[in-house]
């Protein structure tokens, strides 16, 4: 296949560029008027708590107060979304009408896709992607595959360049929105929908280019990005280089800016072809090759809040309550300058303190918080006593009224950020709880549908991979024996390859497995769940995990509490009167355990 016309490609790049510019995530070139405004970082500073002033000719500047509610708000939202590693759930394709082999390849899938999670670290980048949707237009991760990607070999070493990539182990990577390109000649920037290419952006040392067989040292290659080498104080504000990336305003000598060379990786879904470009070359700069996994998607998940109908890109949370945040911040600062000001002023006659000065010089005090005006006659008729300043009480009520009004937007309410709720039953807190789960219940299915894509694309890569390497499942407790022999049970694990891996799946995520984890909930649930199904004399109820689990959940040792199932039989047949039940007494919560106690304050 002919290699891309590079040209071309620079102005698809060109183009992006210029869209990113109108959606505030760079900045514009140096002879618009706007001045470079960038929109993105005005955000991530208010969410640092550095906010524009306001009332600039009206107060001082040492009187700019500011009520940083967004980092508040976005952190709120970020914990109660993002608490947990995801539990995956993968079903076979065929759903009930399955057989069980395909039911069993489909619980080994889930254990290793779990294990690769984990081991991957995805919930460190899957919280950077949900901080930078929140906060700007959408998050992104980037799929990769380490050997055929960014590995090389040298001497006989395997070299990575990122510390959470494992060799023959699919990864991601959180990447930056002015770090990505996408198609945006489209209605939506899903990965799996009609995006035609992505692009994502490297950058490299002279030496580092050198070192790498993938990358080519052409010698039209030249540097277009410098690391600011200054002390910090002489630096200055963070500017925007010509390729769309944030950068120091660095001078282009030896003693102050490092030479860095940028790299576009585009990834074209029309020829599922990936090469790389560079602004400071005319040539390819990387090889073009075949995609080295291709699973029906570009290399890439995408996590957009609030999306837009005419545009691909979404609306940022901070945008929506900009203008309150302003507002907040100009009501704090005239609060504080009122304060700064409020005194009052009293009138004394300086005659009646001629036999003793001293106590005038102590009303005259200068670090007093009342002001006197002494006359020689009677004060009243030179002045009353009367206060400067006064702070309205309205004032006070609108900062309230703003706070309230930005949390309705973002659909916080005070309940969720741990206030005190004026309710008298528990009824009411149910109800406000539930009013406040229905406001996040929207980000929470788009951060699931998020993790379902980057589960889908991590496991069917990890199916593609070449490495004939088996996996070691432990079997944990007696859960899923339905999936397991008896030599596995015994041996205590399960040895897979990839060939006792391929099928076709359904992908999705545990409800609320990423919410923070609560055992008392989760034991009453369980706890009226196994009522219920005891009262139906439900005979696929595996009493002994749901006990075990029951003693896990209130913080006991299961193991040491609760005996195993052949142990449990064992007893009922050596004691018949205790395996019997007895008519006066309560019903077994759990069918099939002889005599079992109901465990007191769970569910009433």
């Amino acid at each position: 296949m002919a290699d891309p016309d590079v040209q071309e490609v620079k102005a698809a790049l060109r183009m992006a560029d210029r869209e990113w510019a109108n959606n505030g995530l760079l900045g514009t070139d140096k002879g618009s008027q706007d001045g470079g405004t960038l929109e993105a970082l005005m955000y991530l500073d208010a969410y640092r708590g550095e906010h524009p002033p306001v009332l600039d000719r009206a107060v001082e500047t040492v009187d700019q107060m500011v009520g940083n509610l967004i980092f508040s708000l976005v952190n709120t939202q970020q914990s109660q979304i993002s608490a947990r590693d995801p539990e995956p759930v993968l079903r076979p394709s065929g759903g009930t009408a399955a057989k069980e082999d395909a039911w069993r390849r489909a619980w080994l899938n889930q254990k290793v896709t779990q294990a690769m999670l984990r081991e991957g670290k995805y919930k460190r980048q899957n919280d950077r992607a949900l901080l930078s949707a929140l906060l700007l237009p959408f998050g992104v991760v980037r799929h990769g595959y380490t050997p055929d990607v960014d590995e090389y070999e040298q001497d006989g070493v395997i070299h990575a360049r990122f510390k959470n990539e494992t060799p023959t182990v699919p990864w991601v990577r959180f990447m930056r929105p002015w770090q990505v390109r996408i198609d945006p000649l489209v209605d939506n920037f899903d990965p799996d929908g009609e995006v035609r290419w992505c692009a994502f952006h490297n950058l490299y040392t002279r030496s580092q280019i050198r070192n790498n067989p993938a990358l080519i040292m052409r010698d039209d290659w030249e540097p277009t990005q410098w690391e600011d080498l200054r002390p910090m104080h002489e630096r200055k504000k963070p500017k925007i280089s010509h390729a769309g990336n944030l950068v120091a305003g660095a001078s282009k000598t030896a003693d102050t800016g490092l030479a860095l060379y940028e790299e576009w990786v585009v990834y074209d879904a029309d020829t599922r072809m990936f090469f790389g470009v560079s602004p400071g070359s005319d040539k390819l700069v990387r090889p073009a090759q075949e995609w080295p996994i291709d699973t029906g998607q570009l290399p890439y998940s995408i996590l957009t809040m609030n999306e837009q109908l005419d545009s691909p890109f979404g609306i940022p949370f901070p945008r929506m309550i900009w203008s309150e945040q302003q507002m907040y911040n100009k009501i704090w600062t005239i609060l504080n300058a009122l304060v700064e000001r409020t005194r009052t002023i009293l009138g004394v006659n300086g005659a009646a303190f001629d036999q003793h000065p001293e106590q005038l010089d102590n009303l005259l005090n200068g670090e007093s918080l009342v002001e006197f005006i002494v006359s020689s006659g009677d004060p009243r008729e030179v002045m009353g006593a009367f206060n400067m300043g006064q702070i309205d009480g309205q004032l006070i009520g609108l900062l309230f009224q703003l706070k309230e009004q930005i949390r309705e937007v973002l659909g916080v309410s005070s309940f969720d950020r741990g206030q005190r709720a004026n309710v008298e039953t528990a009824a009411e807190a149910n109800q406000i709880g539930a009013g406040s789960a229905a406001n996040r219940a929207r980000v929470q299915s788009r951060f699931e549908a998020f993790l379902v894509d980057e589960i889908r694309y991590t496991h069917r890569a990890m199916l593609q991979t070449e490495d004939p390497r088996r996996f070691i499942i432990p079997i944990i407790g007696e859960e899923n024996s339905t999936f397991l022999t008896q030599g596995d049970v015994a041996a205590g694990f399960v040895e897979a390859g990839l060939g006792d891996l391929q099928g076709e799946f359904d992908y999705g995520v545990k409800m609320n497995s990423t919410l923070p984890h609560d055992p008392a909930a989760e034991f009453n649930a369980l706890h009226l769940a196994v009522q219920a199904s005891a009262s139906a004399t439900d005979p696929l109820i595996r009493p002994v995990p749901i006990r075990k689990r029951l003693f896990t959940l209130a913080g006991q040792d299961a193991e040491q509490m609760v005996v195993g199932e052949d142990v449990a039989q064992q007893m009922g047949q050596n004691n018949p009167e205790a395996a019997a039940p007895n008519a006066n007494s309560q019903p077994s919560p759990v069918e099939g355990v002889p005599n079992a106690p109901n465990i007191p304050g769970a569910g009433s």
